[in-house]
């Protein structure tokens, strides 16, 4: 789970996040990928092949969560580790063009909107 894998990935940030924001439930782990975005300036970024980080790792995790929630294959990106290789860049392309979005296999501000909602 995505709980699991922040927890060993980032085991203080976790915690200090948990511990200043009380909320739960199902809005808990967008806000946790949401602050780790934050933390790693992925706001004003554009992630694509050969990028690496906490964003590129919360980006895999999110394509894997809508994949299992929304049976989609085509969002299934493998486990989150952090680099972006082919099989994110396939999994970004697979997203955009379940959105009617140009199929650039790039992450920018409107990706992440998507992912996040």
């Amino acid at each position: 789970s995505f709980m699991d894998e922040a927890e060993k990935r980032f085991p203080a940030f976790l915690d200090k996040t948990i511990a200043e924001n009380p909320l739960k439930g199902e809005f808990f782990l967008p806000m946790i990928v949401s602050q780790l975005l934050t933390e790693d300036k992925a706001d004003v970024q554009v992630l694509s092949k050969g990028s690496e980080g906490n964003s590129v790792f919360a980006l895999q995790w999110l394509l894997n969560h809508w994949c299992a929630k929304l049976n989609k294959s085509a969002f299934y990106c493998g486990s989150a580790d952090g680099i972006f290789g082919t099989k994110t860049e396939n999994a970004v392309k697979g997203f955009q063009k379940e959105y009617g979005l140009p199929q650039t296999g790039e992450v920018d501000g409107q990706i992440w909107s998507y992912l996040l909602c």
